[in-house]
């Protein structure tokens, strides 16, 4: 197994020696902390997903709701019942 950082690979003949694990450790300390700046932000990956969640609500809700509300405009059986569509309050 090759490895980009030797200080990684151990042999079978190897002693574990505390100086040697821990001159291990310090190579994946020191990766993982060139890591820590690309964590993701769950608070930015919710906002997207609610922002894109809600455009394709809308984009499916708004044209069924326009045409009702042409329906409900084009269709007024009763006089009595304009002044629910004059109030804006729908059919």
């Amino acid at each position: 197994m090759s490895s980009n950082y030797p200080e990684l690979t151990f042999t079978d003949t190897e002693e574990f020696d505390s100086d040697r694990l821990n001159q291990a450790m310090q190579v994946l300390d020191q990766r993982l902390r060139s890591l820590e700046p690309f964590t993701p932000s769950w608070e930015a990956a919710v906002n997207e997903l609610r922002t894109f969640g809600l455009a394709r609500l809308n984009d499916a809700i708004v044209p069924t709701l326009e045409r009702v509300h042409a329906a409900c405009r084009d269709w007024v059986p009763d006089r009595r019942l304009q002044h629910f569509t004059d109030a804006g309050s729908g059919c």
